[in-house]
């Protein structure tokens, strides 16, 4: 799929019923609460920051056992200055996966696909805003559930390469 493509022909199949078709209800999610989970990593790319262009590792983890089991949790690494890249470092490693040079890292992105770790949840507010940080705990020798051994292929590229 490109840029170009056009999708008019296959948008204009609804066209005709498009007035009578209800919006889905949107479903309100709370975060997950505090505490530790298994995930796997799910999807990770590479992608700017909007406001001040910094290279970022973008995580995205599915939890894979327990009440919040199918939940998505995400983790960002900024890449800007070398503590971010010490901490990229620490995630790297507790995922296991070792770089020579930091460079390697776009080459090396679909190693931590379906990796599963231990993560923990830190839920905090500040004025009306609400965080959550997702820290890599360590990495787990378990059997991963079938439904979640799929992987995802697109590692690597970013989210304005991805069709949704």
């Amino acid at each position: 799929m490109t840029e170009h493509d056009d999708f008019t022909e296959d948008l204009s199949k609804f066209d005709d019923e498009y007035d009578h078709i209800a919006p889905a209800e949107k479903k309100e999610f709370d975060q997950v609460p505090n505490g530790r989970y298994q995930a796997k990593i799910d999807k990770v790319h590479l992608e700017r920051a909007k406001s001040t262009k910094a290279t970022m590792l973008k995580w995205e983890l599915v939890i894979i056992s327990g009440q919040y089991q199918n939940r998505r949790l995400f983790r960002n690494n900024m890449l800007a200055t070398k503590e971010n890249i010490s901490w990229l470092k620490t995630d790297l490693a507790t995922a296991g996966v070792v770089l020579v040079k930091n460079s390697d890292l776009p080459k090396r992105l679909n190693e931590l696909l379906d990796v599963v770790l231990e993560v923990s949840v830190r839920n905090r507010k500040e004025g009306d805003k609400e965080y959550q940080n997702v820290y890599l705990n360590k990495k787990l020798d378990i059997e991963m559930p079938e439904k979640f051994k799929q992987g995802y292929k697109d590692a690597g590229k970013s989210a304005a390469d991805l069709a949704f």
